[in-house]
């Protein structure tokens, strides 16, 4: 009937036909020939809105719509929104907290600990309904991951870093036990702690006096542990079985071990597999001088590519300067 005309040509053709057959009708109504009926209130003069359908056959038909309203202006009932990129404007997601919450009674978390040669601290958890459960212990700046045993008991060797050591353990985030102990034999030693996250097999490397690997001076986590503290050690505390690996080194270093403390040094080893090498590795290292702390880096370690798969090699120059003096 129209032939090929865009749908807006048909719109208006359609809206002029539909007021034209508005005035025929009304005159044929009853009108005085020659004058125009007046039109009620609620009948608007502008277009109505043409919708454009599809019948059974799949062919697009026009047609005026049901029920006839005034058009509408939907731009006007719009509201604008705040991107959120604007309310939101940390650079990094925020760290997850910690959740407190209390033990069941039928499923209780005991957190003993005890002193021990060297400031260290010997904790035994006693978790009964949770074998083989994976758990995690923060104190100061470390934290550690740590699985409990078949029967739910849990027990650690841990260098204390503060005289007013305090231990918390977690289980999914959700903080269990917290103890606290004084331990003032931390003003006899300093420690460097290099702390990391995952399965990569880091390692803190101490030498004193110019020593090399091998040497009586270079003192690590495979160390032969003097029992007096006078060369210090290296522990390794946290395990890679957990679902979300966390483990640290800690290098205790005591008063007076060494003749010229000045000459200490400290080096990362990065024992490089085909899965870590060429790649980033992200850690943590301070440094505590009798209980207090001293330095902190995070640190975006880029480790040597895969020719060298299979060998350890040293970092230089992560902990600067290398060893602050003790007093």
């Amino acid at each position: 009937m129209f032939g090929i005309m865009t749908v807006r040509s048909a719109s208006v053709v359609l809206a002029l036909a539909v007021a034209a057959g508005y005035f025929v009708q009304s005159d044929v109504e009853g009108a005085a020939p020659g004058r125009t009926a007046p039109l009620p209130a609620a009948v608007s003069l502008q277009p109505q809105s043409i919708m454009l359908v599809a019948n059974a056959q799949g062919v697009p038909v026009f047609g005026l719509p049901d029920v006839v309203t005034r058009p509408v202006r939907h731009d006007l009932s719009t509201r604008s929104t705040v991107p959120v990129s604007a309310v939101y404007v940390e650079a990094n997601v925020p760290r997850l907290g910690t959740i407190m919450a209390v033990p069941t009674a039928d499923c209780p978390v005991d957190l003993s600990a005890r002193r021990a040669a060297d400031a260290m601290v010997t904790l035994s958890g006693s978790l009964p309904c949770m074998p083989d459960k994976d758990v995690l212990i923060q104190h100061g700046l470390i934290q550690f991951s740590a699985t409990t045993g078949a029967d739910g008991h849990l027990a650690l060797d841990v260098p204390a870093l503060a005289v007013d050591a305090e231990f918390t353990l977690l289980i999914d985030n959700v903080e269990h036990a917290r103890i606290s102990i004084p331990v003032p034999a931390v003003r006899n030693y300093h420690r460097a702690v290099l702390q990391w996250r995952g399965t990569g097999n880091l390692q803190l490397h101490a030498f004193a006096a110019g020593a090399q690997i091998g040497d009586a001076g270079h003192v690590w986590s495979a160390s032969v542990q003097d029992t007096t503290g006078s060369r210090g050690f290296v522990q390794r505390v946290g395990t890679t079985q957990a679902d979300f690996p966390y483990l640290a080194e800690i290098f205790t270093y005591p008063r007076g071990g060494w003749q010229d403390e000045s000459d200490m040094s400290l080096k990362i080893g990065v024992a490089l597999t085909p899965e870590n090498c060429g790649r980033a590795a992200h850690v943590t290292t301070f440094q505590i001088n009798r209980g207090d702390l001293v330095m902190r880096q995070n640190l975006a370690l880029v480790l040597p590519g895969c020719a060298a798969a299979g060998t350890v090699v040293l970092l230089e120059d992560q902990f600067s300067p290398p060893m602050p003096a003790l007093h």
